[in-house]
This record gives structure tokens, C-alpha cells and sequence, in this order.
């Protein structure tokens, strides 16, 4: 005997907006990130180049952001 609840045979849909920008420097959130957290949603952008040189530094070379 399988027990199935009330609510086994329900669908629930999640709509997902998806934003094209064609851009020739990288797509940011917040100026340095990637992707950023809010209370009811994540922000997450992908560009075009597959890295970009970072505004920080280790050992006096720029650090390259993974933009992928």
C-alpha cells in the first residue's frame, strides 16, 4: 500500500526572468560581483569574456575574475 499526501498530485510552477544584454565590458552586480542575495531572490549575471582583470591585487598582480 503506497500513502500519498494531498498535495502528491499538484504541480507548482517558479517563473525564472531571464535578462539578455549584449555588452562589451563584463555584466556586474554591485559594481564588483557577480551575483548578490536579496531577501526574496538571487541576482547572478554571466558575461561574455571568460575573465576579467580584478580591481584587487596579490603580490602586486591583478587577480582575474572567472566569469563563467
Amino acid at each position: 500500500m503506497v500513502c500519498e499526501g494531498k498535495h502528491a498530485h499538484t504541480r507548482s510552477t517558479l517563473e525564472i526572468p531571464i535578462f539578455w544584454v549584449i555588452h562589451s565590458e563584463p555584466l556586474l552586480v554591485d559594481k564588483h560581483y557577480q551575483a548578490k542575495t536579496l531577501s526574496d531572490m538571487v541576482v547572478v549575471v554571466q558575461s561574455g569574456p571568460s575573465s576579467w582583470e580584478s580591481h584587487l591585487q596579490c603580490n602586486g598582480r591583478s587577480l582575474l575574475w572567472d566569469l563563467r
